[in-house]
């Protein structure tokens, strides 16, 4: 078994199982049909949540490499979009903080340095 980290989908054994998953489930396919839709009211809200599986699940061994770079940069695209029509001024800088951690994914910068962004939008959506 090769290991190339401590994380669960670091590992053969877990990018296996996570790669199976992801094709039964089709959730890549389902987050593009979300992404490709049209901005509006309603749609912002699903954007965001398909947004939110990126930024949870396109680590390299979890989203499928080959799909990636497309998903990111039609959910950072689609982000942008949103940030149009959002009147809410907490809502628009949550987007803004999701959006620019999705930038970060694709620019590849370090997990390491993702760190703390991460923290700060686990604080925000779950703060009451």
């Amino acid at each position: 078994m090769s290991s190339t980290g401590y994380a669960p989908w670091m590992d053969d054994i877990g990018a296996e199982w996570l790669e199976g998953a992801m094709k039964k489930s089709k959730l890549p396919e389902l987050v593009r049909e979300i992404l490709l839709q049209p901005v509006d009211e309603v749609s912002l809200r699903q954007i965001r949540a398909a947004a939110f599986l990126l930024i949870v699940l396109s680590a390299p061994g979890i989203w499928p490499y080959y799909l990636v770079e497309r998903d990111l940069d039609l959910a950072i695209e689609k982000l942008n979009e949103c940030l149009t029509i959002e009147k809410d001024a907490e809502f628009y800088e949550l987007i803004q903080k999701e959006r620019d951690y999705l930038k970060m994914q694709r620019q590849r910068v370090l997990l390491v340095k993702r760190v703390e962004p991460m923290r700060e939008l686990w604080r925000a959506w779950l703060a009451p």
